[in-house]
């Protein structure tokens, strides 16, 4: 049980920093996106590689301590509610450690979604520029009310992100 929570605070560890570099990567990625810096935005794509490896990595962990955690028998759909079972859970301190990384997450992914809304307004800008100044002219908007026109709500709405 204590190596579990051992490695459960490692893991807290590796994730509030990777939180941290994710929200840095974003902001650059938005004041890119805003500024028109296209160069800036090709280089934190390239970028983003290297913290997604990281995030994917930390992923094999985190499955890793489930799993771990399983054998031991303790069964647990997610970490939240493995660390509730956890005794360093009655440490306040760890509490707010777990909640604190919970709405960190939570805060990135609501940020990632808006930022790649941005820049695919950004993309969806520059190819409209592109289209008008070499053709003089646009093609139909898929918002428009003819044709196939999405008028649901747009698929990623209906898919719940």
């Amino acid at each position: 049980m204590e190596l579990l929570d051992d490695r459960f605070e490692s893991y807290l560890t590796q994730l509030m920093d990777i939180c941290g570099r994710w929200s840095t990567w974003i902001t650059q990625q938005e004041q890119a996106a805003v500024t028109g810096n296209y160069k800036r935005l090709e280089e934190l794509t390239s970028a983003a590689d290297g913290l997604l490896a990281e995030i994917q990595g930390l992923h094999s962990v985190r499955q890793s301590i489930l799993d771990d955690a399983k054998y031991a028998g303790m069964a647990h759909p997610d970490l939240y509610s493995l660390a509730q079972a956890l005794p360093s859970w009655a440490v306040r301190s760890r509490r707010e450690r777990v909640r604190t990384a919970k709405r960190h997450m939570d805060h990135l992914r609501r940020l990632h979604l808006a930022i790649w809304v941005l820049i695919s307004q950004c993309e969806r800008f520059a190819n409209e520029s592109i289209q008008l100044f070499s053709y003089g002219q646009l093609e139909a908007s898929v918002y428009s009310s003819t044709g196939n026109a999405d008028t649901s709500g747009g698929h990623l709405l209906d898919a719940q992100i």
